[in-house]
C-alpha cells in the first residue's frame, strides 16, 4: 500500500487529522490557506481541521472527499470508519443525513 493510499485509508483518523492539518498550516503559503479558510492558524489551535486537512490533499493531488460519501452527512459517514466508506463506495451509495 502506498502513502497516498495510507491517507486515504485513514482519512477520519484523530492523529493522521492534526498531522495533515500541521501540514498544511506550516508547509503551504499563506495565500494558499486563504483560499481554504479565514484563519489557518486559529483553526489548528481551535481543532478545527476539516479545511486544513482539504487543502493538505488538494494540493497533493489527492480527494478530499471520499468517492461516494459526498452528502451533507459525510462528517457521520468518515467517522463510521473506512469500512463503511469502502462498501458505499461499492455499492454506489452516499451517505445520507436526515430528510435526504
Amino acid at each position: 500500500m502506498g502513502a497516498a493510499a495510507v491517507v486515504l485509508a485513514n482519512r477520519a483518523d484523530p492523529a493522521l487529522r492534526l498531522l495533515l492539518a500541521s501540514r498544511a498550516a506550516f508547509g503551504l503559503p499563506y495565500d494558499v490557506l486563504l483560499g481554504y479558510t479565514r484563519d489557518p492558524f486559529g483553526d489548528l489551535a481551535a481543532g478545527r481541521y476539516d479545511a486544513l486537512v482539504r487543502t493538505t490533499l488538494e494540493q497533493a493531488g489527492l480527494p478530499a472527499e471520499p468517492a461516494g460519501c459526498l452528502g451533507p452527512a459525510r462528517r457521520r459517514c468518515l467517522s463510521l470508519g473506512v469500512a463503511a466508506l469502502e462498501q458505499h463506495r461499492r455499492a454506489g451509495q452516499r451517505c445520507r443525513g436526515p430528510g435526504e
